[in-house]
């Protein structure tokens, strides 16, 4: 993760602040939380190997053409970004932020939603 947070030119505190956003509750995540962003960069890949496996051609075809001919890059990016709601305070406050980090994801979501 921290590769790509690089390639992307982020800073350390942008970096650490989207290493405080969790994606999946322990209790979802099979026993162990996960992050906002890994889960989404997940979801993204997964969609890649749909588009060049599963998709049927016509449905290739339609996202090409409504993506000006990127349409692998397009459905991946939809798929990917499907919980980009989760970076919100209200889903964010749902569960305690536990495990590794805990005390800087806390101090920084309860800055993020006044109540710190």
């Amino acid at each position: 993760m921290l590769k790509i947070c690089a390639r992307l030119g982020l800073s350390s505190e942008e970096m650490a602040r989207l290493g405080a956003l969790w994606g999946k509750s322990a209790e979802k995540g099979g026993g162990s939380m996960s992050l906002l962003l890994c889960h989404m960069l997940d979801t993204a890949a997964v969609a890649e190997f749909m588009f060049d496996h599963f998709l049927a051609p016509a449905t290739r075809d339609m996202l090409d053409r409504v993506s000006g001919g990127r349409g692998r890059r397009f459905f991946a990016w939809v798929c990917g970004m499907h919980d980009c709601g989760k970076a919100t305070p209200a889903f964010q406050r749902k569960v305690q932020c536990r495990g590794r980090g805990s005390g800087r994801c806390r101090s920084w979501v309860a800055g993020w939603i006044g109540d710190g």
